[in-house]
């Protein structure tokens, strides 16, 4: 999990240096802001389809579910 935290800080931090980077090629527009927009949101889907995907192969309930260590689950009443 935690590569995965590594390399999606890394790519949102990819995605929101392109706002405000000038365009290598050509002059900034519309159709510059719709690029980023566009790539912006597919990390972020990239992003979600990731963490969903390695927490499910981990088996973690849900986001912001504490780890149980199993031994400390109760099992009805003793």
């Amino acid at each position: 999990m935690h590569a995965l935290a590594l390399a999606g800080g890394a790519l949102l931090a990819y995605a929101w240096h392109a706002f405000p980077q000038w365009p290598g090629l050509g002059t900034p527009g519309q159709i510059d802001l719709i690029g980023n927009i566009v790539f912006g949101i597919g990390a972020i889907l990239l992003l979600i389809a990731a963490v969903a995907r390695e927490r499910r192969a981990t088996g973690e309930a849900f986001v912001g579910a504490a780890p149980v260590s199993p031994g400390l689950i109760r099992r009805g009443r003793e």
